[in-house]
């Protein structure tokens, strides 16, 4: 067999996430399980090529989807609909949340040339480890989406969404601090 190309390692990445989509939006601790194995095979196969970009945001927000369709669907020991399930209100904002940190990212890497160093390449020593768990704590893709994967498989969608939000908010609180702190020392 051939060597697979960086566009078939993403496609097969993609079709990963779609499916653990698929079964986070059966709701079950089965379908969270499986789609958590699911999620991380996705984040996996990502590490395998330089950039995902457009294909793996689609794939993280077929995931949300797919989590907000499982809680919503959620039904109690009696058989009625779960109160309060409804969780488009997060899925919603955590696309926003995280639509907006990327563009900030992307605003500053390019406002800084030859500043950007990925996964902390060249660090060394104390300084480099120090610098890769800043940029774990930061909350990126890969990172992210192992944090949905534990929290959907242990806990359900509802913690998911509330540790995702408020995790995100915190980095991107703390990012943006440090970036307007730096620019008022130049």
């Amino acid at each position: 067999m051939d060597d697979l190309t960086p566009d078939t390692v993403s496609a097969i990445s993609l079709a990963f996430a779609v499916l653990a989509a698929v079964w986070f939006s059966d709701g079950t601790r089965g379908g969270l399980v499986a789609g958590a194995l699911l999620l991380c095979a996705s984040v996996v196969l990502g590490a395998f090529r330089p950039d995902g970009g457009v294909l793996d945001r689609a794939g993280e927000f077929a995931v949300y989807a797919g989590l907000t369709a499982g809680a919503a669907g959620a039904v109690g020991a009696a058989g009625a609909a779960v109160p309060g399930a409804n969780l488009w209100w997060a899925a919603t904002g955590a696309v926003a949340l995280l639509s907006v940190r990327d563009m900030m990212d992307a605003s500053y890497a390019a406002t800084r040339p030859g500043h950007w160093e990925p996964s902390g390449q060249g660090a060394t020593g104390w300084g480099g480890v120090l610098r890769r768990v800043g940029k774990g704590l930061g909350l990126p893709p890969g990172e992210r989406l192992a944090l949905v994967s534990v929290t959907a498989a242990v806990a359900g969608a509802r913690p998911t969404f509330a540790v995702l939000l408020a995790w995100a908010s915190a980095a991107s609180t703390v990012v943006l601090a440090g970036r307007a702190a730096r620019s008022l020392v130049r």
